[in-house]
């Protein structure tokens, strides 16, 4: 049954008067409600629901519906990704690496349908490597260590033995949205692999919306 605290008389209120009903309400809230005690309908509404919870530490904000989240690139600030790993080549396996301080890392409460987005300006050097060559970019987006080949993006420059042939430097953009992820701790973010010298992204950003089944 519902929790009923007991009356207390008229006069001065000691402490000790309500420190019973204040613990029985909260041992009945932490583990005595069940279904037949709350009203069939209209007994909960928005204003009933606490405000979500924000951490400027992470920049993340949590609702009783769901979280968001996101880190967005200062105007001086820069990250990159450079042949290091693989050889300026066009090796014909990639080895990709992690864009410094493009990831987030999150905890859902419960399975939620999740909308990941980001966006990027990358920068690539000028090269004169005596041939017309494609110094190529690649940008994929990582869920949980996983590549998400539906959200592949390239940027190159084309170079000659003369003053640079043409360029040509992308804006990269995009999203993906996980349906049903499962309740726990995951983490997304952008790799690069990079077949020039480095590539440098300014005004970069990257998101997350996560929505409660």
């Amino acid at each position: 049954m519902a929790y009923v605290p007991v009356a207390v008389g008229s006069g001065t209120i000691d402490s000790s008067d309500v420190q019973g009903n204040l613990d029985g309400m909260k041992n009945y809230v932490d583990g005595s409600v069940i279904t037949a005690d709350l009203g069939a309908t209209n007994w909960c509404e928005p204003k009933h629901i606490m405000r979500g919870h924000y951490s400027g530490i992470v920049n993340e904000h949590s609702f009783a519906s769901g979280q968001q989240s996101g880190r967005m690139s200062t105007s001086t600030e820069m990250s990159f990704v450079g042949n290091g790993p693989t050889g300026r080549d066009n090796p014909t396996t990639e080895t990709a690496v992690d864009f410094p301080k493009t990831s987030i890392t999150f905890e859902l409460d419960g399975n939620a349908d999740v909308m990941f987005q980001f966006h990027a300006s990358p920068i690539s050097p000028t090269l004169d490597l005596g041939s017309i060559v494609i110094e190529e970019t690649d940008c994929r987006m990582l869920l949980d260590g996983s590549v998400i080949n539906d959200a592949l993006h390239t940027t190159f420059r084309f170079q000659g033995t003369m003053p640079t042939v043409g360029c040509a430097n992308a804006s990269w953009s995009g999203f993906y949205v996980a349906k049903n992820l499962a309740a726990g701790k995951h983490s997304f973010g952008l790799q690069g692999f990079c077949k020039g010298r480095y590539t440098f992204l300014v005004n970069w950003s990257v998101s997350m919306e996560a929505y409660y089944l």
